[in-house]
């Protein structure tokens, strides 16, 4: 700062204070990140999703519990690399036969997924 003041600067014997005053302080604050928001649609209802809950593997897939703003939760399908199951396979027999379970066809962030839309947890 003082080999940046002028001399008339100098001369008034401004401060750390003075400098800073000259300055909108909100041009120093962090930037606030988008808000993300992660939703979950599923016949024609659309959900926020408030936090995972619990990741289950069966054979090569996880299910990927979701806990739902409504404090409801929903169960997703993915592959063992964590991508969004294929819906042109059919593992509704195989999941069904594991865990009595029939996952839909619905949406997770407006990407085509299997959910099960469980009433309590």
């Amino acid at each position: 700062m003082e080999r940046n003041a002028t001399a008339v600067e100098r001369v008034q014997g401004l401060d750390l204070r003075d400098y800073l005053t000259r300055f909108d302080y909100r041009q120093f604050q962090p930037a606030q990140p988008p808000e993300t928001r992660h939703t979950l649609t599923i016949d024609g209802q659309e959900y926020e999703i408030n936090a995972i809950a619990v990741i289950t593997e069966i054979d090569s897939y996880k299910i990927v519990t979701y806990r739902l703003r409504n404090d409801k939760f929903c169960e997703v399908l993915y592959t063992a690399a964590g991508e969004l199951a294929n819906q042109a396979e059919d593992f509704s027999q195989v999941i069904y036969a594991r865990m009595g379970k029939v996952f839909k066809l619905g949406k997770l962030n407006g990407g085509a997924c299997l959910l099960y839309l469980l009433k309590n947890y």
